[in-house]
């Protein structure tokens, strides 16, 4: 079992360190070692109290992952606390680390509780979908109140050792080591006689709540706000609401128990859990090697202090990183300055910040307004209007006054950054910071590496990232980059639906429900109409010219209604609000345009509309994955739930689109795209390919494969490879010249009669999913048998048949070997064409020493290898389209 727990006595204390690096999880044998030593101890009489700790940095952080799914071994975890609980001298838990999860369990079943100043504590359960299970929800309320209880299990969020003392979840925090204090807080309750306290049987605080209905619903609420459509939370506030009014400590487990058992059934566990792992796997970049250097940033340069470039000032500055900021004169510096403090203000005026925290970080802020006040960052990011001349412009200017080895970097959303590093003599050290709006809240951080971006630009970015405190997800360069790139089709199709008979609100509304904080309309309205009306009048784009999908929202500019900053634009918003309400006179504009563009308009469901806005994400972020943008899917995921809202708790949009099922999105994408065309609704061929290895799993293909095989060798007693029958050897001594018909019926024969083509059939084809593929294959086949047959047979080339068939046997486990995947596990990388090719050159070998066997006429004999060779590929190729057909229609 791992993990283990050392035993030692000091004087009348027994000492109990958990040793299960790195992080202490509760293993199998950890739980086996807690309740040895708790029985020891007890045995013990010269032994009057335990304490417990941990060994490394780390008390217990939880659960043991690696165990879960497996058999249980040793005691539970419940056993474990019970022997705690009954223990008839008293325990101290001497939290010298993280303790989170069940690890703060085992803490608060402790009657004692002295705390490391840096030691985080915390109940994580709700952000993976689940709820503290092993008495969370039922001793932290008779610890320290519902109400504060609720807070801290719902928040998931950690909190340090003089907090958790202030919160009353400690007794003390410890001034020096951890473990010493810990043994002197046990000698001081067995000097002082003090009791045993166990938490379980507290009640006070719980009398005090009981039947405060007004405590839980303010709690549904602002769960219902925070974590919106969220299982686990109620759940939790179940829960607690259990311990408080049952009263009873082992009625409020049973529910607990039953809540916990529901969580860990609902899918939001799965997702949530998905993109737990998600977050630190999109760190690890294959080609740039964890240990690759980096640079350190100890000074920051921004170019910008609008929207943009003061929320990512505010970036550096929340993490202590000093900022000089760049404007063009004195009155944009000084007022983009201002917002800043303004902002920072604003935090302390709503308690989350002093005014000492304030100054502190105005004071590692410096502006200037000439390009020479960036000569000493270490990292230069430009955060100017969407003009790609311009910027290349500004990265001239930037390398000009940078000094060596500092990074060149845009905050551009989706410009071709290979296009601003040629403008610099060091493209290496360019890459792209795309932060999201507003930036000093927004978790997501786009890094965009260029065609000759260094490892070490990489990893240096990526690293600032995590210190930054955002998710940094790699992305190539391409237009709109990850994120803009798949949104483009989700706002072209909201545009449509609406003049197709949805009214924005519908569209908004469904949105909305599906757990996004915002609809396309709402997000258009915030951002402003009148950027894109603007620029297309700026462009010289004609009325007519004017893409379908923007008519409405131009008609509405023309209007003067810009959204939010007007008080009216798809929405009207009463003055000094942001929540819209929706205006008949817009739905006449939107029917307006429909007529005018000749559109009938007809009742759309709720359905249809979250297909048609959501599907296009999924399979542009299929091609995406195609075209080597995002590395992996669960990149894609945590770009969109990071930056664009997507709910957390599908788990993102490609893990949603798996749990959909692939096939039924494709089927959903293939009848939009006869219904409306366009290159939106254009399947992506590795949407379709993964839709089909879904549908049909490799060990069903494989083990299909060789029941249809075996089936037709037990039962076609004239199935054959590469032998001729009587019949047919008859047949082919009598031909001289070109006769191309027999010969075609005998490749359409032998296709689905000899052994070496039905190996062909079930384990090269039916492992291909498009037509193209299987084309090629077939086409490489072809070739490689034709050139050995002719050359074999005209110039009379010698092969043992026993062994030409045993190569032919060798490649089809070779093929089966690959099929299961064999190669992948090995780290090796076949060319399947190749040896599909080599495959037909064998097979004609084989064919060609039975031929020479026969008497063949001598008259006519080319002509004949050439009729047999077109007539019996043909034949074989129709016998192929007809089996493809069945399979099609069958499967």
């Amino acid at each position: 079992m791992k993990g283990t727990v050392h035993y030692e006595q000091r004087g009348n204390i027994a000492l109990l360190t958990i040793d299960n690096p790195p992080v202490n999880p509760l293993s199998s044998g950890v739980r086996q070692g807690l309740s040895d030593g708790i029985a020891k101890a007890l045995a013990d009489d010269s032994v009057e109290a335990i304490v417990l700790t941990g060994a490394g940095r780390a008390f217990i952080a939880g659960a043991d992952i690696s165990e879960f799914g497996g058999a249980a071994q040793g005691p539970s975890l419940h056993d474990c606390l019970a022997s705690m609980d009954n223990s008839t001298k008293p325990i101290v838990a001497a939290i010298n680390g993280t303790a989170f999860g069940g690890g703060l369990e085992v803490a608060l079943c402790c009657h004692y509780r002295v705390i490391a100043p840096t030691a985080p504590v915390g109940l994580p359960e709700v952000k993976l979908g689940l709820l503290p299970g092993a008495g969370g929800t039922q001793r932290l309320p008779r610890l320290i109140g519902a109400e504060k209880a609720l807070n801290f299990i719902l928040s998931g969020d950690p909190i340090p050792g003089p907090a958790a003392k202030e919160l009353g979840i400690a007794d003390s925090v410890a001034d020096g080591d951890i473990v010493d204090a810990g043994i002197a807080f046990a000698q001081d309750i067995i000097a002082k006689g003090s009791p045993i306290r166990r938490i379980r049987d507290e009640s006070e605080l719980l009398v005090a709540d009981r039947d405060n209905a007004e405590l839980f619903d303010n709690a549904r609420k602002t769960s219902a706000r925070r974590m919106r459509k969220r299982f686990a939370p109620e759940m939790i506030i179940q829960c607690v609401e259990a311990a408080v009014n049952l009263g009873d400590f082992d009625a409020g487990m049973k529910v607990e128990a039953e809540c916990f058992a529901k969580c860990l059934k609902h899918p939001q566990r799965e997702a949530l859990i998905h993109m737990f792992f998600a977050e630190r796997e999109v760190a690890k970049i294959p080609d740039v090697p964890k240990d690759t250097p980096t640079q350190e940033i100890n000074q920051a340069g921004v170019i910008g202090c609008g929207t943009m470039g003061g929320g990512i000032t505010m970036s550096f500055l929340n993490v202590g990183i000093p900022v000089t900021v760049l404007e063009v004169d004195q009155e944009a510096l000084d007022r983009g300055i201002g917002v800043i403090k303004r902002n920072y203000d604003i935090q302390v005026q709503r308690g989350r910040m002093t005014s000492d925290e304030v100054d502190q970080r105005m004071g590692i802020l410096t502006g200037t307004t000439e390009y020479s006040g960036l000569a000493q960052a270490d990292v230069i990011i430009e955060a100017i209007y969407e003009n790609i001349d311009v910027k290349v412009d500004t990265f001239k200017k930037m390398e000009a006054v940078a000094k060596p080895g500092a990074i060149l970097a845009s905050n551009t959303s989706g410009l071709d950054i290979d296009k601003m590093a040629n403008a610099t003599t060091r493209p290496e050290a360019v890459i792209g910071l795309h932060f999201f709006s507003p930036a000093n809240v927004m978790r997501l951080l786009e890094v965009v590496r260029g065609e000759a971006t260094s490892k070490e630009t990489i990893a240096t970015s990526m690293k600032l990232g995590k210190r930054l405190n955002k998710v940094a997800v790699l992305s190539g360069n391409a237009p709109g980059f990850i994120g803009n790139r798949m949104l483009a089709g989700y706002t072209r199709q909201a545009g449509e639906i609406i003049l197709q008979g949805a009214t924005p609100y519908q569209v908004d509304n469904v949105i909305l429900g599906f757990g996004m904080p915002m609809g396309p309309f709402q997000m258009n309205d915030l951002v402003g109409l009148d950027l894109g009306w603007r620029a297309r009048k700026l462009g010289g784009v004609k009325p007519e010219d004017v893409p379908i999908t923007a008519r409405v929202a131009d008609k509405l500019c023309e209007l003067e209604r810009f959204g939010q900053k007007t008080n009216r634009g798809f929405y009207i918003y009463p003055e000094g609000s942001r929540a819209g309400t929706p205006d008949p006179e817009v739905v006449a504009i939107v029917e307006e345009t429909s007529a005018e563009l000749g559109i009938t308009r007809r009742e759309i469901s709720d359905e249809e509309v979250l297909k048609r806005c959501l599907y296009p994400l999924i399979n542009e972020g299929a091609r995406i994955l195609e075209d080597g943008i995002a590395i992996r899917p669960c990149d894609i995921d945590i770009v969109y739930i990071n930056g664009y809202g997507f709910p957390e708790v599908t788990g993102g949009p490609m893990f949603w689109a798996d749990q959909i099922g692939l096939e039924n999105i494709l089927a959903d994408i293939k009848n939009f795209q006869s219904e409306y065309g366009g290159d939106i609704w254009q399947p992506a061929p590795l949407l379709e390919k993964l839709a089909f290895e879904q549908q049909f799993p490799v060990s069903f293909r494989t083990g299909f494969s060789c029941l249809l095989v075996t089936l037709l060798t037990v039962v076609t007693g004239w199935a054959h490879a590469h032998g001729v029958a009587d019949g047919d050897a008859i047949f082919l001594q009598s031909q001289q010249g070109f006769q191309f018909w027999p010969y075609f019926y005998l490749g359409a024969k032998h296709m689905v009669t000899g052994y070496d083509h039905l190996l062909f059939l079930a384990g090269v084809i039916f492992f291909l999913y498009k037509i193209r593929e299987i084309t090629v294959y077939v086409t490489l086949f072809a070739i490689g048998h034709s050139l050995t047959l002719i050359a074999g047979v005209w110039f009379e080339i010698p092969a043992n048949a026993y062994l030409i068939d045993a190569i032919i046997g060798l490649s089809v486990v070779y093929k089966a070997f690959e099929n299961l995947g064999g190669f992948d596990k090995l780290g090796w990388r076949i060319n399947t064409k190749v040896a599909v090719w080599v495959f037909g050159l064998f097979h004609g070998f084989g064919l060609a020493t039975k031929l020479q066997a026969l008497t063949l006429s001598e008259e006519g004999l080319l002509g004949n290898l050439l009729a047999f060779n077109l007539g019996v590929e043909a034949g074989q190729l129709t016998a192929l389209v007809g089996i493809v057909a069945l399979m099609n229609l069958l499967l």
